[in-house]
Parts: structure tokens; sequence; C-alpha cells
């Protein structure tokens, strides 16, 4: 067991019994970059940019992920004093000791070993311990530090390792610089200190779960207490979990599925823990039945029907002169409609009252914007730069108020007090 997968496998001990099928991602592999960066850094190595550029290479980063990587390591400075341990692979063996272990990122192995974990960060101050985690993805896939079993877990560990008896568990959310500044310190949550009592209550979980995962080993994945959720999302067992696909194949054929109703409240759990995950279903099926047609043709259906592409045209209609046009007839629109009174300032006024209707209906996305950054540079193949100049595009725009934001009621899977996993916005 390892600290990282544990959340998970309090939860289901069926996940860390059953077979896995890895992963890979640039996000991933972007989050592990800069963990290396702040490991050399707080144990005294700055690195230049040649040295960067290697650390990108080690983990493969390219075009936005190796942009976000060098916007990191170039901006996040967080404050750690100087003499603080980073990277400590720890372990808590059968005997009750914590030692040193030998392995990184969820592999390890040594006889009697319970369950390890690198902590990132950890130092000692007047007033406690500090255990710090540092998270470079975004917050609303991390559970609060009061239900994190990899903080809470690394805490022991250190306090069992340094004899200590107070710990401060933390947080500490990548981020780099914003407008207008040089660094940023990223954002940090602070726990509650955990004294000698709750450290104890924290081992007895601990070894609950480690206990109740060996037991499952022992019997096998013909016996297995699997235990559907949110934890699933993720898990690197749910292409090989006969839970996992039951449940989804259960929606399909009940009458859920087929109009809405009044859910019964074990309904409603069950559907809310359920829905991120058939989204993600039906996505790579989607993609799945693409690959199929893109090879064997459109593909037929029972109806006589076939499902594959077909050619369509859509209509697009340039910036610059729909603007205009859209302009001038409301420009028309308010000289016939407008009061007569004020005649002096009814120039200004039928102007403004044009420009804020056309306005109106020209908004972008982010996401748009980089879209078209991205196209002109593979077009002059400029490399790295896309998102730095998103980031430029984006500053310009805020400089002349031309970014707002709004209040949504948002319905989603979440940690209590936390970010929504999904936008789903209603």
């Amino acid at each position: 067991m390892s600290l990282s997968s544990l959340q998970r496998e309090a939860v289901c001990t069926a996940s860390a019994v059953l077979p896995r099928v890895g992963s890979w991602s640039l996000k991933a592999q972007g989050g592990s970059a800069i963990h290396d960066v702040l490991a050399m850094r707080v144990m005294g190595h700055e690195l230049n940019e040649t040295q960067l550029e290697s650390v990108a290479d080690t983990w493969g980063l390219v075009d936005d992920a190796r942009a976000r990587f060098f916007y990191l390591a170039r901006t996040f400075r967080p404050r750690i004093p100087a003499g603080a341990m980073a990277e400590v692979p720890l372990g808590l063996f059968d005997d009750g000791a914590v030692r040193q272990v030998v392995g990184a990122r969820g592999a390890y192995d040594a006889p009697g070993l319970l369950v390890a974990g690198t902590v990132d960060v950890a130092w000692e101050e007047v007033g406690g311990t500090w255990v710090v985690d540092f998270k470079a993805g975004e917050d609303k896939y991390v559970p609060p530090i009061a239900m994190n079993w990899q903080v809470r877990g690394g805490s022991l560990l250190v306090a069992k390792w340094l004899g200590k008896r107070r710990i401060i568990p933390a947080l500490c959310f990548v981020e780099g610089a914003k407008a207008g500044q040089h660094q940023s310190e990223g954002r940090w949550e602070v726990g509650t200190a955990l004294e000698e009592s709750e450290l104890d209550k924290i081992e007895t979980e601990l070894l609950a779960v480690t206990s109740r995962i060996s037991e499952a080993k022992k019997r096998g994945v013909r016996d297995l207490d699997m235990v559907t959720g949110p934890q699933c999302d993720y898990c690197p067992c749910r292409a090989v979990c006969p839970a996992h696909m039951n449940e989804v194949r259960s929606v399909v054929t009940s009458d859920i599925g087929s109009a809405p109703r009044f859910l019964s409240a074990e309904e409603a759990s069950k559907l809310a823990g359920l829905l991120p995950r058939m989204k993600k279903v039906v996505a790579m099926v989607e993609t799945s039945l693409k690959m199929y047609g893109s090879e064997h043709g459109p593909i037929p259906l029972t109806d006589g029907k076939v499902y594959g592409p077909t050619a369509e045209t859509r209509v697009r209609l340039a910036t610059r002169p729909t603007y205009q046009a859209l302009y001038d007839y409301f420009v028309s629109f308010y000289d016939q409609e407008e009061p007569l009174d004020d005649a002096e300032n009814r120039a200004e006024r039928i102007a403004s009252l044009a420009a804020d209707a056309a306005d109106a209906a020209f908004k972008t996305s982010k996401a748009a914007i980089g879209a078209a950054i991205a196209e002109a540079h593979d077009a002059k193949e400029i490399l790295r730069k896309k998102s730095a100049a998103t980031r430029d595009v984006l500053a310009a725009v805020a400089a002349k108020d031309g970014i707002s934001t709004r209040d949504a009621v948002i319905w989603s899977n979440h940690w209590p007090g936390g970010s929504p996993d999904e936008d789903e916005v209603l």
C-alpha cells in the first residue's frame, strides 16, 4: 500500500487486489516534473534554464504541458525554511516502527512493510513539525486535510520516524505568479495541529485498513467486497472491475434511465456518485465507435440507419463586418425608438446603447482564444510559446475590463466546502 492510493483503498479494499491497468497523461508528468524541481530547491540546488530543460525532457513534456511547467518552475516560490527535508520515502512496518524505504511515487517494497509514501516536505518549528504535500493539479480533486489520507498518513509516518508528538499538516497548491507579480507562494491550506491522541487515532484507523486489505488479498479476487463511488473515477482497476461495469449496466437497463422521476434517497446517492463515471464511459464509447467507423465505414443499425460521419455546411460569420452590421442596425433602431428629449446628447446616448447591444452578441472563451493562437503558432512551426501568448492576450483583455465573471449553481461531486468535480451549470 502507498499513501497515494490509501484514499481509494480505505473505501474499497478490492481496488488493492484487482488487476490494474496503467495510465499516462501529460498532466501527471507535469506534476512529477514540478515536484522534482521543488525537491531540488528545498535541498539547496537552484536550477538554471538548461537544467529545467533537462527535467522537462526527462518527463516527456511538450506543448502546453511544457509551457506550464516552465511557468510554474520560474514563478512558484513557496517559503520553505532552510534545512527542511524533501522527498523522504518512509514506511510503516509490521513491528510498528517507521523507517526510510527505497521507492517513490507509489512503488515501494520491503519485508514486513504495511504502507509507505514519500513526504514532499517536512520541517521542525517551535510550534510543531510541519508536513506538507504539494499539489500541482486542481484542488477539486484533493480531499480536505481532515479527510485526506495521504496527508494524515504522511503526518503519522513523520511523527513516528522523528519521535514527534505534534504535527501541523498542510497542503500547498502549486500556482504561478498572477499578472503584475513576479513570484507566487502558492495557495496554502493548513490543517488543525495533530496532537498525540489524534496521531494514535490515525494509526489505529490505518492499521485497520491495512488489515482489511491483507485479508482481502488472502481471499483472492473471487471473494471481494467491492464499493463503487466517486473513488472509482481514477481507479486503475476500473477497466476490470465487475462492480463498476455492472453498475453502469444496471442504470442503462433500468427505468431510471428512461424518464425523469422522483428518486429514493438511496437511488439519489448512488446516481450522484455514478454520473461522472457514466459520462466518461459514454465519451470512451463514442471514441471507440469513431475509431471503428474510420476503419470500417458507417456502422449499420437495426432500423436500417447507420452510425457514422455526415457532411454538413455550417455558417460562420466574420467578427468585424458582423459587429459593424449589428452596430449599425442598433443605431438605426434606437434612433427611431429613443425619445427626442435631451437632443444635445442624443447621438452619444444612441451610440452607447447600440454598442452595448452589439457587444452583448459577441463573447468568446479562453479555450477559443487558445485554439486561435495555437493554430497560428502551428502554421509557423513556433514551439512552446502558445500558453505564454494566451496569457498575454488575456491580460490585455483584462486591462480593458473585457473579462467578467458570474455566479452559477453547479451540481456535481465535490468535497464538503470544496470545488465541484464537473462544470454542470444550471
